[in-house]
């Protein structure tokens, strides 16, 4: 996997200057991970401060400390921070979605109410977009690939910094550009409820082969299952699996490089395949006017 340098970092700094106007302005949604801690600081380091505009959607599941972290961020950075409070709001969302389309919506769905969150934080972008804010994407390569992101949610933005990078890239450009120690070392997590982690997410779409639908339940004996399969990823293997995916390896040379198994190399192409039909496929699809 490709080191990431000082090279790297003016890349994309030059990117987001080449796309900002002068008199534009950058809204970035920051929760306190790596990930928009990264892209924030990029962007602070391309444009002036004064220019960015930081926004944390405060909802239910969400540690108190990701407030004080991102208020730290924007302390450093002199970037104007947002607290938006959205709690209780997804759960709103989904019962009056539910009361109109009783067929497509379950309000016992475990993940519609979860994911309903990534809606209306999008919401609240398209609200900036309307103001003239330019909407900075944190989404990772990692993530697409495995079809973590929502289309029209997280995965959505003007610019999109790091989408070409691993995970595990992102770690090695946040020690680059400053990112503080409390950040880098806490667990990945979307903080969908409390002590929510990536891994343990990702243990059940290995199992599922496939992103996790609302309406599923997992039994004992799977969610034993998801157990073991999680103690044997780690975010350095999965992008190591991924980038040897990318370059039409093998199932056999894949586990060898990544060090995991065979049948989880297999899951993690299952994601992938999915990913390209669901979550990555091309979107603004449309014809060219007839001459």
């Amino acid at each position: 996997m490709k080191k990431i340098t000082d090279k790297e970092v003016e890349r994309i700094c030059n990117m987001i200057r080449e796309y900002i106007h002068d008199n534009e302005k950058i809204v970035i949604g920051v929760s306190g991970g790596i990930d928009s801690d990264v892209v924030a600081r990029l962007c602070a380091k391309a444009v002036s401060a004064e220019r960015i505009h930081l926004f944390l959607a405060i909802q239910e599941g969400m540690p108190q400390k990701r407030i004080h972290t991102v208020r730290e961020l924007a302390d450093e950075l002199k970037c104007r921070l947002s607290l938006i409070d959205l709690s209780e709001m997804n759960t709103e969302l989904i019962e009056k979605i539910h009361e109109a389309d009783p067929d497509n919506f379950n309000m016992n769905s475990f993940m519609d109410n979860h994911r309903a969150k990534c809606s209306l934080r999008t919401a609240v972008y398209s609200t900036y977009q309307d103001n003239d804010f330019i909407f900075c994407s944190t989404t990772n390569r990692t993530e697409l690939e495995l079809g973590t992101p929502m289309p029209f949610a997280n995965m959505l933005g003007h610019i999109r910094p790091i989408i070409h990078l691993y995970k595990t890239q992102v770690y090695e450009l946040a020690k680059l550009v400053g990112t503080r120690e409390s950040v880098l070392n806490q667990p990945p997590s979307a903080d969908f409820w409390e002590d929510e982690d990536d891994m343990d997410d990702l243990s059940y779409m290995l199992l599922n082969r496939k992103q996790v639908p609302g309406y599923r339940r997992f039994s004992a004996e799977e969610m034993e299952t998801a157990q073991k399969i999680k103690e044997q990823i780690s975010g350095y293997k999965i992008d190591l699996a991924l980038e040897a995916y990318s370059r039409h390896k093998n199932r056999q040379e894949i586990a060898e490089c990544s060090g995991l198994s065979e049948d989880i190399v297999e899951a993690i192409g299952c994601l992938i395949e999915g990913a390209k039909l669901t979550k990555s496929r091309k979107i603004l699809v449309n014809l060219e006017p007839e001459d």
